[in-house]
């Protein structure tokens, strides 16, 4: 294998070892990456509770060199193909080594993680006095990380079943995942009767426009470019309460324009991603509208100064106010 490997892989880079080493440390790098996750994530229901700031902290421990910075970003929960699948292998394996507090041990990674998910939407129900039946909730992003397609294990379709057993009416917006692989996933393992209610509380959305018109919360589920809000909306106006809007006729034609993502921001790379028009989404949305941040991408300060009510994982900020 090193012989085969080495016609890319410079020699040096090539670590050999026994298959049962090679085998746990595939496993065991995504264990402790998700370990991280739920660490970070734990701590974030703390912050809320108690009004510190989870980027803060964060930033504060990752300065320490022996733990860093990196996956110290709190969320809704992980998603993807490895991390519970590999968790579980722990967990199996352990279990089958007569290891149960080691099994235990791993086994909470993935409970916080569920966790975590079923923690944020009993937030949303509480911020939208304490129910969400009938509302209409614009979820941004289905696919488990930003740049794919993957659903797999995505915190969307526990956040959307949770929802809709709340008889909330979702709307689905993502910019790469298809409308049939939102659709598989949300019906997968569901009898003929679940399948009728989701289909009946549930729709995919084209843009994140029409996702947003009449709804009374937008829920941030996927980092995704696009849905971002730094340095107070992108260099939009938004001083002194006057944000020229309902828009007169020509302003409309332009921003009818802008739903076809024509509004661009340049990145560090000086490359261009469109970005969603939170002003004008602002017009669309029922009153009081609401953001939950489930990965604490936007500028929360800007949203406020638009007249949103927003939630960011691990801040305190609007619950602390009411």
């Amino acid at each position: 294998m090193a012989d085969l490997y080495a016609h890319w892989v410079p020699r040096e880079r090539i670590i050999t070892m026994n298959l049962w080493s090679s085998e746990l440390a595939k496993i065991a790098a995504n264990a402790l990456l998700a370990q991280r996750i739920s660490s970070i994530n734990a701590l974030s229901a703390i912050c809320e509770a108690t009004g510190a700031e989870i980027d803060e902290v964060a930033y504060a421990v990752g300065l320490d060199r022996r733990i860093g910075p990196h996956m110290l970003k709190s969320s809704v929960g992980f998603g993807g193909s490895c991390y519970k699948k590999d968790l579980y292998n722990l967990v199996y394996l352990s279990e089958s080594l007569n290891l149960p507090e080691v099994a235990a041990y791993w086994k909470s990674v993935v409970d916080i993680n569920e966790w975590q998910k079923e923690r944020f939407v009993r937030r949303v129900i509480s911020c939208l006095y304490n129910t969400v039946m009938g509302k209409r909730i614009a979820i941004f992003g289905f696919a488990y990380k930003k740049n794919t397609g993957d659903t797999r294990e995505s915190a969307a379709i526990a956040i959307v079943d949770k929802l809709v057993r709340e008889r909330a009416e979702v709307a689905i917006h993502d910019p790469r995942v298809r409308e049939e692989q939102i659709w598989m996933e949300l019906e997968e393992g569901k009898s003929e009767v679940e399948i009728k209610e989701v289909r009946a509380c549930v729709s995919v959305c084209g843009s994140p426009y029409e996702a947003c018109r009449g709804a009374h919360a937008v829920v941030i589920v996927t980092e995704w470019d696009e849905f971002r809000v730094v340095d107070g909306l992108d260099g939009q106006d938004i001083d002194g309460g006057n944000h020229d809007w309902p828009p007169t006729q020509s302003q409309a034609q332009v921003d009818t324009e802008e739903t076809k993502a024509t509004r661009k921001t340049k990145d560090t790379n000086q490359s261009s991603t469109p970005t969603v028009n939170w002003r004008h989404i602002a017009t669309l949305m029922s009153r009081p509208s609401f953001v939950f941040d489930g990965r604490n991408i936007i500028d929360a300060a800007a949203l406020e100064r638009l007249g949103f009510r927003v939630e960011c994982i691990g801040n305190a900020r609007s619950g602390g106010r009411r």
